[in-house]
């Protein structure tokens, strides 16, 4: 959306194809007993200070239409050690967060200090590539960007929890500390300490205000129609393209958002070389989850801590593996929605998943599971709920399960390869799939080819749109 709105806007006449049903894919809300529950989108950073998503709605013309609401910034996200019982409340800010941790481990001040410091450096220098010519995104730019976060941690202390806790937003991008570098821990992590908000009406209200331009500038939106294979080529140009309605279209450029393996199938085996096609095919899918979609009765006088995220042990590349015998990562995000004028409390609770888990019924879709699936789900939030109520105690009988969702239901549902949560992992010294394509009017963009998220979704967007266009930089607003 954000790729079609910055060529619309520089005059290109554009037309967006949507695979699924509606526009949207993971920001897409839906309802349960009239309640809005978020698919994909729950909370984000990025409204701070140095606020990159305020910045980018601001050169989109957006921002009047997507409001935040800030989570408190004393006791923004609680964490707990379920092994140790050990509980630690994080507030909002860098500052606030380095007193707060000074204050639990007093005698790790100077590592705490060197971390942020250096996750700071690190996103503010890369996040100017959004809107200048230069492209720090091309791997290895910094010495971070070959240092994996586990190792920086290492370095900076012994303290299991302490490391848990630095690398806790691994779980925003469902890729291990073993893996990921530094450097893009640094960049995905720094706005998510910095300030959290979720957004009045959810990724609905990101859905309207695109939508609400597109009409403005003539964009055309087709949904249930995606690019089966490429037609003409002429010269490395992709001409025309034939779609799954049955037509042919020609067109001028293209920016691909989709996952880098759908673009890899679309793309004709034989303009392509064998080390692009083994790149592609090499790349590992992140974590998903199992999810759990309730409402939450408080109790008299009290507040809900609005993110909790309950961690079985401290080894963070332990919670990011296929389960096995062990629990995963989980995570609670609590909000208040309007609902014909009252006031509901929903939770919503992330386990992270992985295909192996539901490998069994992988050939089944939506609709027509099999009863051992169904027994599985059941048998799962069941297990999901009783970690909840040990956590807090007081929720007993209060929350009322509406709705489940594992790993399949998001592959269906988001039309992604395996429902990871966050397209291809974002590994040390990877180089992802952004940018020019090796035919020359393709590019690919989207969560999977800078960073994950919304943020790293409308950031690749910027910096290949900027390409694409030919021009240094966003200087000035896009929209006049």
């Amino acid at each position: 959306m954000t790729s079609a709105l910055l060529l619309a806007e520089s005059g290109k006449s554009v037309l967006l194809l949507e695979k699924a049903a509606a526009m949207g894919g993971s920001l897409l809300r839906f309802y349960r007993a009239g309640i809005p529950f978020d698919t994909g989108f729950h909370f984000t950073g990025g409204f701070g200070e140095h606020g990159l998503l305020t910045k980018m709605l601001d050169l989109l013309g957006l921002r009047d239409a997507i409001t935040p609401i800030f989570f408190s910034k004393n006791h923004t996200h609680r964490i707990v050690f379920e092994q140790t019982g050990a509980a630690y409340d994080l507030p909002s800010g860098i500052d606030a967060l380095r007193e707060r941790f000074s204050r639990y481990f007093p005698e790790e001040k100077p590592a705490i200090d060197r971390f942020f410091d250096k996750i700071t450096e690190i996103y503010l220098s890369s996040a100017e590539v959004v809107f200048q010519e230069e492209n720090l995104f091309s791997a290895g730019h910094c010495p971070e960007d070959a240092q994996g976060l586990q190792s920086v941690l290492d370095s900076l202390t012994t303290n299991a929890e302490l490391k848990a806790l630095l690398g806790i937003f691994c779980l925003c991008y469902g890729t291990k500390p073993a893996e990921v570098s530094f450097a893009a821990h640094s960049r995905v992590c720094y706005s998510l300490f910095e300030s959290l908000a979720r957004v009045e009406n959810g990724g609905d209200a990101f859905i309207r205000a695109f939508r609400a331009r597109f009409r403005q500038l003539g964009v055309e939106v087709r949904c249930n129609t995606h690019i089966v294979r490429c037609g003409e080529i002429d010269q490395k140009t992709v001409r025309t393209v034939h779609l799954n309605t049955g037509e042919e279209i020609a067109f001028g450029s293209a920016v691909l958002t989709m996952h880098p393996r759908e673009i890899l199938a679309m793309l004709p085996r034989q303009a392509l070389r064998p080390a692009f096609i083994h790149r592609v095919s090499d790349f590992e899918e992140s974590a998903g989850f199992f999810t759990i979609f309730a409402t939450l009765d408080l109790p008299e006088g009290h507040d809900a801590f609005t993110i909790t995220s309950l961690l079985p042990g401290s080894d963070m590349d332990a919670l990011l593996t296929p389960r096995g015998e062990h629990d995963s990562a989980l995570v609670i995000v609590s909000s208040r929605e309007s609902v014909r004028g009252r006031i509901v409390h929903t939770l919503t609770a992330f386990e992270a998943s992985f295909p192996e888990e539901t490998a069994r019924w992988a050939e089944s879709t939506t609709g027509s599971r099999p009863a051992d699936y169904q027994a599985y789900k059941e048998r799962r939030a069941a297990q999901i709920l009783e970690r909840i109520y040990k956590a807090y105690p007081e929720y007993r009988d209060r929350i009322h399960l509406l709705d489940t969702a594992s790993t399949l239901t998001y592959r269906d549902w988001l039309h992604s390869p395996t429902g990871a949560a966050y397209g291809i992992k974002q590994k040390t010294n990877q180089v992802n799939l952004v940018g020019r394509l090796p035919l020359a009017n393709l590019y690919a963009a989207g969560q999977s080819a800078i960073l994950p998220g919304v943020v790293g979704a409308m950031m690749s967007s910027f910096v290949v749109c900027r390409s694409l266009l030919g021009i240094t930089s966003y200087r000035q607003p896009v929209c006049n």
